[in-house]
């Protein structure tokens, strides 16, 4: 049976609709703000959520537990609850297939975007040590791994433009014997390679929660309704990966230009009120998949892709990717993307301090 959908949304004190927000592109050092919550000084580096209407702030931790606890927890959260924070409920292996890590920012204000392909999990310890043997500063961090898929400037894959990969992260032990909720990115092993790349630095993560996950949805079967939200069938998720990595193309700088100076790459459902328009609309978005892309167009392409795949119309599709993934993929850039999802009921959370996932 179905569990009933709940919605995974962050709401201020007025009862208005919350985004996510990290430093958009090229503006990071004008991000500084504080939480109106716990009076936390949200960093140049650091995402938070924000009101536009009472503009009413607050970090990840505050909003986490309305956010990203609800994903795995099958009592929703309540503001009047003093619910646990959430850095101390989740691990490293909650992140799960279709999950997207936000690595960054870099320099300019940068977030890269990364599209988990499968579930993230210890680091095997022969990897482990070959990492460590090479990193001696990484001895004591705990390392993880996961199957991973983007597209970059400097990166491309054996057989398709795009890069698939092994990717490891890791978090460093805390003073009182646990884990630091941070997640750093470490490195990678491409897919038909051998040898462990290491990152010259440690870079944070911030990740997107799905919301194909439990308990919002429990059948596997295909979508015939608007209103169902299956569990993410990780086949059909294979497919779209596969089906995107093959026809991909190497990353463009146009692209990115444009998706920095582009005004409203949201898609509005209400801009398509009737089936012929998003008839013309899913025909607009398949021309775009095959678009050169940038790093955020991976992850939407591949989900589009997925609606498209698992829908029982083309009608359906359209109407779930106007609610769940509604950008177009050469028009979004990762700030942006994150604004979007968080809106569309993505779950956003940077602190992992659990010893075992929720």
């Amino acid at each position: 049976a179905k569990s009933p959908h709940r919605a995974v949304r962050v709401l201020c004190p007025s009862g208005h609709l919350m985004h996510a927000r990290v430093p958009k592109e090229l503006w990071l050092r004008w991000h500084r703000r504080s939480c109106d919550s716990c009076g936390l000084r949200i960093t140049n580096v650091a995402a938070s959520y924000t009101c536009k209407e009472c503009w009413y702030h607050l970090c990840v931790g505050c909003a986490a537990p309305f956010s990203a606890l609800a994903a795995f927890s099958s009592v929703a959260s309540s503001p009047t609850a003093s619910p646990t924070p959430v850095s101390q409920c989740l691990s490293p292996e909650n992140i799960q297939t279709g999950d997207i890590l936000m690595v960054g920012p870099d320099w300019w204000g940068i977030h890269h975007v990364v599209l988990c392909c499968g579930p993230m999990k210890p680091t095997q310890p022969h990897i482990a040590r070959q990492i460590v043997d090479n990193e001696p500063h990484l001895t004591n961090v705990q390392l993880f791994e996961c199957p991973t898929i983007e597209s970059s400037r400097p990166l491309k894959g054996l057989d398709s433009a795009w890069y698939s990969a092994r990717s490891f992260y890791g978090r460093f032990p805390s003073n009182d014997g646990g884990w630091q909720p941070e997640l750093f990115a470490v490195g990678d092993i491409p897919n038909g390679g051998k040898l462990v790349g290491v990152n010259k630095k440690l870079i944070p993560v911030k990740v997107l929660f799905h919301p194909c996950r439990r308990p919002f949805g429990q059948s596997t079967s295909g979508w015939n309704s608007s209103e169902q939200l299956p569990r993410l069938d990780t086949i059909s998720f294979a497919k779209s990966v596969e089906s995107s990595r093959t026809v991909s193309r190497r990353w463009s700088r146009r692209t990115a230009l444009a998706a920095i100076t582009t005004r409203n790459p949201t898609l509005k459902a209400s801009d398509y009120p009737d089936e012929p328009g998003r008839a013309k609309l899913m025909v607009d978005l398949r021309k775009r998949w095959g678009k050169p892309p940038i790093c955020s167009s991976v992850a939407i392409q591949v989900w589009q892709r997925y609606f498209d795949i698992v829908s029982e119309s083309e009608d359906v599709a359209v109407i779930q990717i106007l609610r769940w993934m509604p950008a177009f993929c050469d028009k979004m850039p990762p700030s942006t993307l994150l604004k979007t999802l968080t809106t569309s009921e993505w779950a956003l959370c940077e602190d992992f301090g659990a010893d075992r996932p929720a």
